[in-house]
């Protein structure tokens, strides 16, 4: 479908032309193990209501300024689709993606967090355990066969910690800027962060996902007329 817009997502960020501005932090408040269903390339969380019919959002929440999102679906790019200067792209990118609460299709306006990973051959003694992200792994390993290669229509319900996707350590550092979806229908209704730091994880703790997940990178688009802004001197 045609794009028709000027603030389309990925992009390449350039350190030297960002901003540095103290913009509201990320206040993340998700808890525990959280029930979803993993179907392709995207992992969607499962919606509560109360007996009022009001959407429970507890344990799912990202508190950023004055607004709370509530986390609804985790996919996986690979590689990365933002990129940093010259550099080779990060092995994969992982988009936290959220709404507002009671919008549980993502219609309105959407927050996206993106974390990048880099895939090594051997475990690293800094990384620390995923377990959540590892057991999704290795429960896609077990429905995928040999005949699909994985590629096949596998669903399945399973529970994880948000956390496990966030890097190991300066979880509060971003680039934030407006920008689109990085799939159709394409609408630049994004608020997008991305994480200055990323996390090393061993290939055979994700080789499944990354086979599994159809979500290839997109292209990075122009920057045009956007400030990008980091919060971090």
């Amino acid at each position: 479908m045609p794009i028709i817009g000027t603030q389309q997502s990925p992009i390449r960020i350039v350190g030297e032309e960002t901003i540095y501005s103290k913009v509201p932090p990320l206040q993340y408040a998700y808890t525990g193990k959280l029930p979803g269903n993993f179907k392709r390339d995207n992992f969607e969380f499962d919606v509560h209501y109360d007996s009022e019919g009001c959407e429970v959002t507890t344990g799912k929440e990202l508190v950023v300024g004055k607004l709370t999102w509530v986390i609804r679906k985790i996919h996986i790019h690979s590689p990365a689709e933002h990129t940093f200067d010259d550099e080779v792209p990060h092995g994969f990118e992982c988009h936290l993606l959220h709404s507002l609460p009671g919008d549980v299709k993502g219609r309105g306006p959407k927050l996206v967090i993106g974390v990048f990973f880099n895939i090594a051959t051997k475990p690293s003694k800094k990384s620390r355990p995923r377990s959540t992200l590892f057991g999704l792994n290795a429960e896609i390993g077990k429905k995928s066969t040999d005949t699909c290669k994985g590629r096949c229509p596998i669903e399945h319900a399973h529970e994880v910690d948000v956390m496990d996707f966030l890097p190991d350590k300066d979880q509060e550092k971003f680039y934030r800027y407006e920008g689109s979806l990085t799939s159709e229908p394409f609408s630049e209704d994004v608020n997008w962060y991305i994480l200055k730091q990323s996390s090393d994880v061993y290939e055979d703790n994700v080789d499944q996902i990354l086979i599994c997940a159809e979500q290839e990178a997109r292209p990075v688009h122009p920057v045009d007329r956007r400030f990008i802004l980091r919060n971090f001197p």
